[in-house]
């Protein structure tokens, strides 16, 4: 799933080479048995069209995939105010 992120960030994220992009990944463990995921870029954001596109976006729907074998909810944050923001937990 990291990736697959990644490698959006830098396909569509940062156009025109973009030196001022940074990605951001935050792994935690939460109690004994479960951690936060978290992975968010400051580039373009995604389009406003993304929730119809996404049943069609092979990379979402990659992801959610790979979300559910981990049993549990890909959230987007799509309002960031710069970039996009993935996060879930996971035990």
């Amino acid at each position: 799933m990291l990736n697959e992120l990644v490698s959006n960030s830098f396909k569509y994220a940062f156009p025109d080479d973009d030196e001022n992009g940074k990605i951001y990944i935050h792994i935690r463990k939460i109690g004994e048995k479960e951690g936060y995921f978290e992975y968010s870029d400051n580039g373009i954001g995604l389009p406003e069209d993304t929730d119809e596109r996404a049943n069609s976006s092979m990379g979402i729907r990659l992801m959610n995939r790979l979300a559910n074998q981990l049993q549990t909810t890909l959230n987007i944050d799509k309002t960031a105010e710069d970039g996009v923001r993935y996060w879930f937990n996971f035990s």
